[in-house]
């Protein structure tokens, strides 16, 4: 069987090993033909880092650095340790303009434009998305409005399980250190349901809210500044994604949501049908079954090449 982290660890070395200092953290990129964007890259730990501390320092969620690196102890990975950092991903299967949510990855796509033309960059920005019964709705919506320094007026049920622990949530929580909500909010046109900052940065890439999109400081100011009112937002729920990059056929896989139905059977076959759908334009696909197996049974969350196209020769006259 093929050793789909060995492949992956390999390929980053050609990198070289990365500093804080040059990796941005702002993951944007100029579209193109190619349904995959970003470069993968490859630290190595300090005796004192963790994963959340890499995920944080690297503005990325806990979920994909997680994932990508299951042979590493999240909490001692101990000092030297190589560590992917997983900023390659395959754009989601959705009409590529507004804002995306992929919930299981949690990751915001967030698409801008040049003027009248169509969608030409893509900013990718990790969340955090609801957690048990506070689920974040799979729906279509839009902004409606946006805040800065917003205060906090948690609805009944919140309150009620914040009594049920002991601790008692005031009505109102003003703008300050102490609001979940951050400096920064867009309004959706769904009650209740915002995209906000957060006062707790390690929880990023986590399931921890009340069904709200949760995201880093600088990310929410920077999408604020960025988004108009009425642009479309999108939530999708894709644990499963094919893209193609150069003839070059990529499937990202990642672990359903905790607390969601997960009937392996039923789930592969409907990763099947998306291959089947990915290739209807490329029927002479040769897929390389055993990578997609292993793609799909270890859910890395990065994408992993499954199978090629050939490349069509133009016969030109003498």
């Amino acid at each position: 069987m093929i050793n789909l982290r060995f492949i992956s660890i390999v390929t980053l070395a050609l990198f070289g090993k990365l500093g804080v200092a040059e990796i941005e953290n702002s993951y944007s990129y100029t579209l193109s033909n190619s349904d995959l964007v970003g470069h993968n890259h490859f630290v190595t730990t300090s005796a004192d880092d963790t994963l959340v501390d890499l995920a944080a320092r690297y503005q990325l969620g806990y979920n994909v650095i997680r994932s990508a690196n299951p042979a590493v102890d999240p909490w001692l990975p101990g000092e030297g340790t190589p560590v992917v950092l997983p900023i390659n991903v395959i754009l989601p299967n959705a009409e590529r303009e507004g804002i995306i949510i992929n919930v299981p990855e949690m990751r915001l796509y967030a698409y801008a434009s040049n003027g009248p033309n169509p969608s030409s960059r893509v900013t990718v920005h990790p969340i955090s998305v609801g957690r048990g019964d506070w689920t974040t709705p799979i729906t279509k919506t839009r902004v409606t409005g946006r805040a800065e320094n917003p205060d906090w007026y948690p609805p009944k049920s919140i309150r009620d399980e914040h009594a049920a622990r002991g601790d008692t949530l005031p009505t109102k929580v003003s703008a300050g250190p102490d609001n979940p909500l951050g400096r920064f909010l867009l309004m959706l046109d769904i009650p209740s349901y915002f995209i906000h900052g957060t006062n707790k940065p390690f929880g990023i890439g986590m399931q921890v809210t009340h069904g709200c999109i949760r995201m880093y400081s600088d990310d929410i100011e920077q999408l604020v500044k960025q988004t108009r009112n009425n642009t479309p937002v999108t939530i999708v729920n894709q644990t499963f994604k094919t893209g193609w990059f150069e003839q070059q056929l990529y499937v990202e896989v990642h672990q359903p949501l905790e607390g969601s139905s997960n009937n392996i059977t039923a789930t592969k076959t409907a990763y099947i049908n998306a291959l089947v759908a990915a290739t209807n334009q490329r029927p002479e696909t040769v897929i390389d079954w055993d990578t997609l197996d292993q793609a799909i049974d270890e859910a890395r969350g990065i994408p992993i090449r499954v199978g090629s196209a050939p490349i069509v020769q133009t016969a030109t006259g003498g």
